[in-house]
């Protein structure tokens, strides 16, 4: 048998995509979701956390001529709406731009992001910590990545690393881990997590769901803060709302889109 951590990453992994018929099979259980029996259920979360992984993979790999691109298509659409010109077409393809990230905040915060919910992922599959690194750094080698640009940008994927450590460390080890689920409506409904369109916004990135259930949220900031709430899901948030607001000197929060 072939050991896996004497191989790098990039040899062994590809990003996450889904496939046409998962799409569509995704789109038929959310259409029964009330009458789905124990194993569509099961089904549909599996297909929720691998859309999921998709976004993540797709941030993570952004790169800066790429975003600015599809930004500036994205405007396009959004000025024909407000004049009142768009197409169903148009509406139709600024929800796949919305899909793949563009209008929910900066790249570089996505792709900071994606470091941390990356590293879990590879940590649980059995990678090590050095096939980690070597294989974020290569993404973010290149200049166009948008993380590549500067090495303050670059500084993302240790401050990342260094977060999934302190969460695999507070839910008491990567094999306690269920679940973990980017700030995405398929992310939260692989999780548990009410949606924005539900009604719960929220200062977290990302989830983190244990063994036991308990659902822990993780908030990282450009600066290196990091803030992880277990427990009183409501009133937690509650707490880290206020927090935030009250140390959010480079107006992050208050600008920041919910996905």
């Amino acid at each position: 048998e072939v050991d896996k951590t004497q191989i790098p990453i990039a040899d062994q992994e590809q990003p996450t995509t889904m496939s046409t018929d998962e799409r569509n099979r995704m789109k038929i259980l959310e259409m029964n979701e009330d009458n789905l029996n124990k194993n569509d259920k099961k089904e549909l979360r599996d297909l929720r956390d691998k859309r999921d992984d998709e976004k993540v993979d797709t941030a993570l790999h952004m790169t800066t001529s790429e975003f600015d691109t599809l930004s500036a298509e994205y405007k396009d659409i959004e000025d024909r709406i407000k004049d009142k010109t768009a197409t169903e077409e148009d509406l139709k393809r600024k929800e796949e731009l919305e899909e793949k990230g563009i209008g929910a905040g900066t790249a570089e915060s996505q792709a900071g992001e994606a470091v941390t919910h990356f590293t879990i992922r590879m940590l649980k599959k059995g990678y090590t910590i050095e096939q980690i690194e070597e294989y974020l750094n290569g993404v973010v080698s290149n200049p166009d990545h948008v993380l590549g640009g500067s090495d303050a940008l670059k500084a993302w994927v240790p401050r990342g690393i260094a977060t999934a450590k302190k969460v695999i460390e507070e839910v008491g080890g990567v094999d306690n881990i269920e679940t973990i689920s980017w700030d995405t409506d398929e992310g939260r409904q692989a999780i548990g997590v009410r949606t924005t369109k539900q009604g719960f916004k929220t200062a977290s990135d990302m989830f983190i769901k244990t063994k036991d259930g308990t659902k822990i949220g993780v908030s990282l900031k450009k600066d290196g803060q990091v803030r992880i709430l277990s427990g009183g899901w409501k009133t937690q948030q509650q707490k880290l709302r206020a927090d935030m607001l009250a140390n959010d000197t480079q107006g992050e929060l208050t600008k920041k889109k919910y996905r």
